[in-house]
């Protein structure tokens, strides 16, 4: 389908909400790593609202597998500054921002704490332990989530921490059969499957195929049922596929 919204798919899949939602948030990317960038790059292109990186990293130090990192020998150039540049090329939506530090490690709790005011979000790249404990506390006290990331070459590991309690609904349930009460159908839906001309004489190709296979299941059943005394159900192989009697269960002669 032609649209000329740039995030028609991620709409599609999330709705309208959930992206502007997404446009509203602001998140914090400390660390300029190759895994950080990427994972920036990921919130850039959907359409974040914003993005700030801290790190204290000049750019030949982080230059190392970072395609997000243009090639300069000047201690200079901060790689907060370069990444900001390359990612805010990706999407002119983005209000993309930087900030250097002297040494991430030394920063306190009020440092961090100032640089969480307002984040929706805070990403940790390839942190010392020291200094990823350190965020860690800040995003607590702050209430801000936090996902620490590290690569090691082709491994890695995603970790979450969230702001207090957070309620996962599971929305797909292992096992779970969805019942479409063929056995026992209501009284529209036997009504629907009744309104069918399963003869297939006044039907198309087109309504053929749009016929909803539940009403196959009810007019299947309600037939295997019509000489049988009780309320039963095909459990066979056998019973499923011919009725009684040794007739085919033929419910279309479409041809």
């Amino acid at each position: 389908m032609a649209t000329d919204n740039k995030y028609d798919r991620q709409i599609r899949l999330w709705g309208p909400v959930g992206q502007r939602r997404l446009g509203t948030s602001s998140v914090l990317l400390v660390g300029t790593s190759a895994s950080g960038t990427e994972t920036a790059k990921n919130l850039v292109l959907p359409g974040v609202g914003a993005l700030e990186i801290l790190d204290d990293a000049p750019l030949p130090a982080a230059q190392s597998a970072n395609f997000f990192l243009p090639a300069s020998n000047s201690s200079s150039i901060c790689a907060a500054s370069a990444a900001c540049s390359s990612l805010a090329e990706l999407n002119s939506d983005v209000a993309c921002s930087f900030r250097r530090v002297d040494d991430l490690a030394r920063l306190g709790d009020e440092e961090w704490a100032a640089a969480l005011a307002g984040k929706s979000l805070a990403v940790g790249a390839d942190l010392p332990l020291a200094t990823l404990r350190a965020l860690s506390r800040s995003c607590a006290a702050e209430g801000v989530p936090l996902v620490a990331v590290r690569a090691y070459g082709l491994i890695g590991y995603v970790r979450i921490q969230t702001a207090g309690a957070h309620d996962v609904v599971e929305t797909r349930r292992e096992g779970f059969h969805p019942d479409l009460r063929v056995r026992d159908p209501f009284p529209e839906l036997r009504a629907m499957a009744g309104a069918v001309d399963w003869d297939d004489r006044g039907m198309d190709a087109a309504e053929h195929a749009h016929v909803p296979f539940v009403l196959i299941l009810v007019e299947a059943l309600r037939r295997w049922r019509k000489e049988r005394t009780d309320e039963a159900v095909p459990r066979t192989a056998a019973e499923k596929k011919r009725a009684p009697g040794g007739r085919p269960i033929a419910l279309f002669r479409h041809k």
